[in-house]
C-alpha cells in the first residue's frame, strides 16, 4: 500500500477546503468517506467516467481533505486526520445532511 502525499503545506486553508466541498459530487464523496472510512475510486459513481471521478479525487487531495493509497490496482481514498480534526464541525454538518433528507 503506497500513500500519495501531494498536498501543499497550506492545503487545509479554509478557502481551499470550502472550494473543494462546493461541488455536490465531492461533498458526497466526503460524506461517504466519513461514514465508511475508505472508498475505492471505482466505487464512487458508476455513472461517471473514470476521468471525471479521477478529477474530483485529485481536487479533494490537493485541498488536503483526502489522501489516496494504492491497494493492488486500485486507488483508495481516506479522509486525512488533519482535516477531520480541524474541520470536525464541517464533517458533523455534512453527516447531518443525510439525516435531513
Amino acid at each position: 500500500m503506497t500513500s500519495q502525499q501531494n498536498t501543499p503545506t497550506d492545503a487545509l486553508a479554509p478557502e481551499h477546503v470550502f472550494a473543494a466541498l462546493s461541488d455536490p459530487l465531492r461533498l458526497r464523496i466526503v460524506r461517504r468517506l466519513a461514514a465508511e472510512g475508505r472508498l475505492g475510486c471505482s466505487q464512487i459513481d458508476h455513472n461517471l467516467s473514470l476521468s471525471t471521478v479521477s478529477h474530483h479525487c485529485k481536487v479533494l487531495r490537493e485541498a488536503g481533505i483526502v489522501t489516496s493509497e494504492a491497494v493492488g490496482t486500485q486507488r483508495v481514498l481516506v479522509l486525512r486526520p488533519e482535516f477531520a480534526r480541524q474541520f470536525a464541525g464541517v464533517l458533523a454538518t455534512i453527516a447531518e445532511l443525510d439525516k435531513a433528507k
